[in-house]
């Protein structure tokens, strides 16, 4: 039996969220519209007291799932929302080319198309 066919467009944002500083700049947008301090994020999310920090900072390179899904509950946002206002501000040529493939992935179901991000994030920090 073949392997499933992958989405390269898909795999490559999944791969290229993690190291661009657009997941820390939409936490920080979000947080800041939400007059929230990171400490209160941080509390509603359970998550430690630094990883908002961490995160803004882009000093959190490869947040696992489960700290993406924490962060968008502590800022009160669905996680599709919080990933795609990081592809939107993700800064320079690589953020560009993310924004091209969520365009070209904008046909597919968009909770299907973000829990297929999801879990090449999750499976890559796994390995």
């Amino acid at each position: 039996m073949a392997p499933p066919r992958r989405d390269r467009g898909l795999d490559d944002a999944a791969e290229e969220l993690a190291s661009l500083k657009g997941l820390g700049l939409a936490v920080e947008q979000l947080r800041l519209e939400a007059k929230m301090s990171r400490k209160e994020v941080a509390r509603r999310g359970e998550l430690a007291g630094t990883t908002v920090s961490r995160v803004e900072r882009g000093l959190k390179r490869e947040p696992r799932w489960e700290t993406v899904r924490r962060l968008a509950k502590g800022l009160g946002v669905e996680v599709g929302d919080l990933l795609k206002l990081s592809v939107q501000l993700a800064p320079g040529p690589a953020g560009g080319r993310m924004r091209q493939r969520t365009q070209e992935a904008a046909s597919m179901d968009n909770a299907a198309r973000v829990a297929r991000v999801m879990e090449e994030i999750k499976r890559r920090n796994q390995g």
